[in-house]
């Protein structure tokens, strides 16, 4: 497991604690909300005057409290549920310093399958289904969608999966390129230190203490954000990255237009 594997896992670990930790919430709220004694007995009106209206109505707020708080909680635990099993099925990241070799067997693959469904079409022209040589299970989905579609002549499109082959080129072409350069840091005139961080692809920018409530809005508007670990204000290295360090930087000496 590399540094970027890790630190996805610690993310999808984090995640699952988080929803652990509300599901516990949303179970104890709910059964305070509905135990036994939680509120009069069912039924039983709230008596106006009497010296029991005021806990009446207190044990109603409470109980309305603790369910709607339950409610909650069992929200935030689906949205981390969610989001633990979403860590890393994004695709490959350009973060992963495995990137290149994986997008270099991706390729493959689908160079391959290029090859492959070529074959398989120029089969079904002279045979149909039954003469090309793809796995069982690919036959099976072809047979199925040929039932709805019986008119087609070229089953297995390719042009879908040439568009992926020239975008995984492009990706390989990119991280190549970025792969030749080296982490270079500047200083602003402002004092604030600007890095392009090549190993972490990011674009950081190193303040001298928290920066002023304006600064760091226009930070978040331009996709900066806080990172306790490298400390400093991120995002990732790319042209547009550059331009919004700039543009910040700028604005902090009123070059900004």
């Amino acid at each position: 497991m590399n540094r970027y594997e890790a630190k996805l896992e610690a993310r999808r670990e984090r995640f699952e604690a988080r929803a652990t930790a509300n599901r516990a919430e949303a179970e104890r709220r709910i059964h305070e909300a509905t135990r036994e004694g939680a509120l009069p007995p069912w039924g039983e009106p709230i008596k106006v005057g009497h010296h029991s209206e005021r806990k009446h109505r207190a044990a109603i707020a409470r109980s309305d409290t603790n369910m709607r708080k339950g409610v909650e909680a069992f929200d935030k635990a689906n949205h981390y549920e969610r989001a633990a099993a979403g860590v890393g099925t994004a695709g490959i990241s350009s973060d992963d310093p495995d990137a290149l070799a994986k997008l270099r067997q991706e390729l493959q693959q689908l160079e391959q399958s290029q090859v492959d469904m070529n074959r398989w079409n120029a089969q079904f022209r002279k045979g149909g289904i039954e003469a090309i040589d793809a796995p069982e299970e690919t036959k099976a989905s072809t047979r199925h969608m040929l039932k709805l579609c019986p008119y087609i002549r070229k089953p297995f499109s390719t042009e879908n999966n040439g568009a992926n082959i020239r975008r995984v080129k492009a990706r390989i072409a990119d991280l190549e390129k970025a792969g030749s350069r080296e982490t270079v840091e500047t200083v602003h005139a402002s004092g604030v230190r600007l890095v392009e961080n090549v190993e972490d692809n990011r674009v950081q920018l190193f303040f001298d203490g928290k920066p002023a409530d304006d600064v760091r809005a226009k930070l978040k508007q331009h996709g900066f954000r806080w990172s306790p670990l490298s400390g400093a204000w991120q995002r990732h290295l790319n042209n547009a990255g550059r331009y919004a360090a700039k543009y910040v930087l700028d604005s902090l000496s009123g070059d900004a237009s």
